[in-house]
């Protein structure tokens, strides 16, 4: 899709449609990867039926590249039924997404649970590991019976201490609950930002705890960049005119409270 990001190694890049990551490597000439626009389901549909294409690959929320652009629940129900009918691999990543990132209720764990719909290939890591490095492709059985041995091998494939990593991490998001402990933040977060009466923002979205807060320019988001370091807070990199929160799942209400008071008072000094 147009605006998606799914990473910085090659394979990854050659499908992210930001020309300035592709071109470096060549990849801007490959005729094996189309990009089309996010939520527009005609589009995907079209070129579905032309046969040419067998995979789809997207993100339900674009975060990186997108400024957290959310698809809309018709468009991602629709993308499912046209893979489904034109016979095509729906490869969701959720490597941003995933372990509860965007619930909005409890038993949240991806953003496809959000809306409804089940992939024939994901992708999952960053808190997988919880800091540790630890990624994985899940899949069908049917999909998973073709492969062969060797196919997928990977020298650091199954660490043993990353396989342990992983176990801990998601034993211990699952003591905490962490769909059902986001979408409380989710709505505390949401409602103290809208409290704010500042004439530099022009909208507030998101799901979960990956929000966006859109200001007029770039340049604004910049500078309220660094009035909120000024004031001790670090905000995610931001995309365009969108700023970008990503706290971690484990945040408190008492810091949800202070990371508004501070992005209030980083808003009143960005006049």
């Amino acid at each position: 899709m147009l605006n998606g990001f799914h990473g910085r190694t090659h394979g990854a890049v050659a499908v992210t449609s930001t020309l300035a990551y592709r071109k470096p490597f060549g990849l801007d000439k490959e005729d094996w990867v189309h990009f089309i626009p996010f939520n527009d389901a005609e589009a995907l549909e079209d070129r579905l039926k032309q046969g040419k294409e067998k995979i789809v690959i997207m993100e339900i929320i674009q975060s990186e590249e997108g400024g957290i652009t959310l698809a809309e629940k018709d468009y991602v129900k629709k993308v499912r039924e046209s893979c489904t009918v034109n016979k095509a691999v729906l490869i969701i990543d959720e490597v941003q997404t995933g372990f509860a990132r965007v619930a909005m209720d409890e038993g949240q764990w991806w953003a496809s649970d959000y809306y409804g719909v089940i992939p024939d290939i994901m992708v999952i890591g960053k808190s997988f590991g919880g800091g540790f490095p630890v990624t994985a492709v899940v899949t069908t059985k049917g999909i998973g019976s073709t492969m062969k041995p060797g196919y997928d091998g990977s020298t650091f494939g199954g660490n043993p201490l990353a396989m342990v990593a992983a176990t801990i991490a998601i034993k211990q998001m699952k003591r905490l609950s962490l769909p059902k402990v986001v979408a409380s933040l989710h709505k505390q977060l949401v409602a103290g930002l809208k409290r704010i009466e500042s004439p530099l923002i022009r909208d507030i979205r998101g799901l979960g705890l990956m929000i966006a807060l859109e200001l007029p320019s770039k340049d604004k988001v910049k500078k309220f960049q660094d009035e909120l370091k000024k004031v001790g807070v670090k905000s995610s990199l931001s995309t365009g005119n969108t700023v970008r929160f990503l706290p971690p799942l484990i945040i408190t209400k008492s810091e949800i409270d202070m990371l508004i008071k501070k992005t209030e008072e980083a808003l009143r000094n960005c006049r």
